[in-house]
């Protein structure tokens, strides 16, 4: 099943969200892995309606400890993200896809967390269009919806930017020389 995936998932980034990323980064200024950071962001917040939205007290627990169920899948949601959020930014600080030409080490390094989001993002869609909208469930959406994109954009290339200089006092001694002898 992995090897399966892993088609449907290379084509995935390649196709739909690297030329995402690089549209972003182009229109507002933001790598692969702000982006991953700013939907973690929105699912977190998303985390946190959901679990709010919860009436408190339910059959399965005791009335003395209504809001444990909340607090239950609240913290290790919101533990995860907060793991993964980290991960996004060390690998962004060490520069590997952003200063050199090497590939995101994310892209095989996260491949379960994708597959994982991307079967959750649809027993999601398959739940809500199933079930009567509520804040509730429509909260969970957007978390399984951004959660997934996180990981997805994290996986993107980021390209490096192209280096311009602002005069020609400003470039290299070698580009000058290239320069001067091409125009000869």
């Amino acid at each position: 099943m992995k090897q399966q995936f892993a088609l449907l998932d290379d084509t995935l980034i390649d196709g739909v969200f690297q030329p995402w990323a690089e549209r972003i980064a182009e229109r507002w200024r933001l790598s692969s892995f702000q982006l991953a950071r700013v939907f973690l962001d929105i699912a977190a917040v998303a985390l946190i309606l959901s679990q709010a939205a919860h009436v408190p007290g339910s059959a399965a627990l005791d009335a003395s400890w209504p809001y444990l169920y909340s607090i239950l899948v609240l913290v290790p949601g919101l533990a995860a993200m907060t793991i993964l959020r980290t991960e996004f930014r060390r690998t962004e600080m060490k520069g590997g896809a952003h200063r050199t030409a090497a590939a995101n080490p994310l892209r095989l390094g996260m491949h379960w967390h994708r597959i994982v989001c991307f079967f959750w993002l649809l027993v999601l869609l398959l739940q809500t269009s199933e079930t009567a909208p509520k804040l509730e469930g429509a909260a969970l959406l957007a978390v399984g919806l951004f959660a997934t994109l996180s990981v997805y954009f994290a996986a993107c290339f980021a390209r490096p930017k192209p280096r311009t200089a602002a005069s020609w006092l400003h470039l290299p001694k070698r580009a000058l020389l290239f320069a001067r002898r091409t125009i000869r």
